[in-house]
């Protein structure tokens, strides 16, 4: 299962039959119903799932209900098979981990030869390099796996050979940089955010308080810093080219006329984009260089060709004609050809390019209304929709089977400008809950996913509360139960520590 986790979801369904099988064939049923009985968290967990059983009650469209109810079996089987079995020793809980981490790290090398180019596979977006599941998803493996490394080196008193002590804290670094250049923002955020956590653990560990201190104060360093950078990309994305509309040239060098259109006030790189256009000089000039044509034509994401060479000439701080186009490299007809509309992206591993899209997609937002085309945008009208369906459903939720078209009425409501085939839900679990289950069903998933560490006084152990941290963190930019590996992932990793890790840890306070 850990090993399928980050690669095949048919795979990974086989494993859970197998474990399944396995949990029945093993028989013990009254150990098991002990287990069930004396652990009063594990009811909690259940009810995960029994809470999306129960609202089929509110829902009319029975057929996506089923569907639903079977994406999310993990939290009925995984729950049932860890909570009533014994834990793991501590050999066995290393090795399960190690396997899960050695997967995550061959994926990860898998992405990087397609993003270096060593393969067949042409890149429209560095997100596409991840092949068999969601790139999101599998920043939160690489995240996982980062502070399980970091868990059985510093904080878990097993011996180590020494090819692992030299070796993790390379695979560690590895993983760290592998986040940054795969430009998921969302593993990046969630890395940043546990750093304090697991150096108040570390310190704790070692029982000293100055390496508290010292580590805690290099935390905040890392925060500072990267509040720096964010205010320092912001400044430089909110630079503005000053213009005087009079000084404006009104005549190419071919004696062409140049279109002025003062009343979009868009730009990239600071420079201007709608000034000093001659769309007729440009379309002469690339249907030379390209088989796109200029009139209707659409790049390689869907965005017409045109407003994509514009914008990209524009970075470059280049007047829209003949005479600025001969300037354009083969290079930067092939990166307007693939949808790139900043000179930027030519690095396609640079963070800082991520960066000044989400800020791009958010100023475009905010000032046209329309999120097409971009992914962040497309995520705050999805937000903006979910949240105005909640209003509708807000005392008892859409039930489990009506939740997509609920959303699809919305759509149609506010009259998006999304098109049906992008049209989708929340994008973020919480938000889902509220609108599928109403307010209470909604507080009662979140307190089943925190209740179950409190009763259990789980909250002592590091791995637990990375893997609730990374969860609960997730859910606010992902319907991470809404796929078959996100529920698989957090139901799977969430009652394995609660469950299978064995009681006597040294990275807790608790004992067996």
């Amino acid at each position: 299962m850990v090993v399928t986790l980050p690669d095949s979801p048919y795979l990974l369904s086989i494993s859970m039959f197998i474990l399944s099988g396995n949990w029945l064939f093993e028989a013990r049923f009254r150990e098991k119903f002990k287990l069930l009985k004396k652990r009063k968290s594990l009811w909690i967990v259940l009810s995960i799932y029994l809470v999306y059983v129960l609202w089929m009650i509110n829902t009319q469209n029975l057929r996506m209900g089923f569907i639903d109810l079977r994406l999310k079996l993990p939290f009925i089987i995984l729950p049932l098979i860890y909570g009533t079995s014994q834990a793991f020793s501590p050999r066995q809980f290393k090795i399960i981990l190690q396997f899960f981490v050695a997967s995550v790290v061959v994926n990860s090398l898998l992405i990087s030869f397609i993003l270096f180019g060593f393969t067949q596979k042409e890149l429209i977006d560095i997100r596409e390099a991840s092949p068999f599941i969601s790139h999101i998803r599998f920043s939160l493996m690489a995240v996982l796996s980062i502070y399980i490394l970091f868990y059985i080196l510093f904080l878990k008193q097993i011996p180590l050979a020494k090819s692992e002590k030299y070796s993790y804290p390379i695979i560690i670094l590895w993983l760290i940089s592998f986040l940054f250049f795969f430009q998921t923002l969302t593993g990046v955020v969630i890395f940043i955010a546990l750093l304090p956590v697991a150096t108040i653990w570390w310190a704790k560990i070692l029982k000293k308080r100055k390496f508290l201190y010292l580590s805690l104060g290099t935390t905040l360093l890392i925060w500072i810093a990267v509040f720096l950078y964010m205010i320092n990309a912001i400044n430089s994305f909110n630079q503005r080219e000053e213009i005087d509309p009079t000084s404006l040239e009104k005549m190419t060098a071919n004696e062409n006329p140049y279109r002025h259109y003062l009343d979009i006030d868009e730009y990239e790189n600071g420079n201007r984009i709608w000034i000093y256009v001659a769309s007729e000089e440009l379309a002469k000039e690339w249907d030379k260089k390209s088989n796109i044509p200029y009139d209707n034509g659409l790049d390689k994401k869907g965005q017409c060709i045109q407003f994509t060479l514009i914008r990209y000439m524009s970075s470059l701080g280049l007047r829209k004609d003949s005479l600025a186009f001969s300037k354009l490299s083969d290079q930067d007809i092939k990166m307007i050809e693939n949808g790139y509309t900043n000179y930027i992206f030519r690095n396609k591993y640079s963070f800082n390019s991520r960066v000044y899209e989400v800020l791009w997609e958010i100023n475009h937002y905010r000032k046209t209304g329309d999120p097409s085309g971009q992914s962040l945008s497309q995520r705050l009208e999805y937000l903006k929709i979910g949240s105005n369906l909640s209003g509708r459903f807000f005392w008892f939720g859409t039930g489990t089977g009506d939740l997509m078209q609920e959303f699809r009425k919305q759509y149609v409501i506010e009259r998006s400008k999304l098109s049906k085939e992008i049209q989708r839900r929340a994008h973020n679990q919480y938000l889902t809950f509220l609108i599928t289950f109403g307010i209470f069903g909604a507080l009662w998933m979140v307190f089943a996913f925190i209740a179950p560490v409190i009763i259990d006084r789980r909250y002592q152990n590091f791995l637990v509360v990375a893997s609730l941290c990374i969860i609960l963190l997730s859910m606010i930019n992902e319907d991470t139960l809404d796929t078959h590996i996100g529920v698989s992932f957090v139901a799977f990793f969430y009652t394995f520590f609660l469950y299978a890790m064995p009681l006597n840890d040294p990275g807790s306070d608790e004992k067996a």
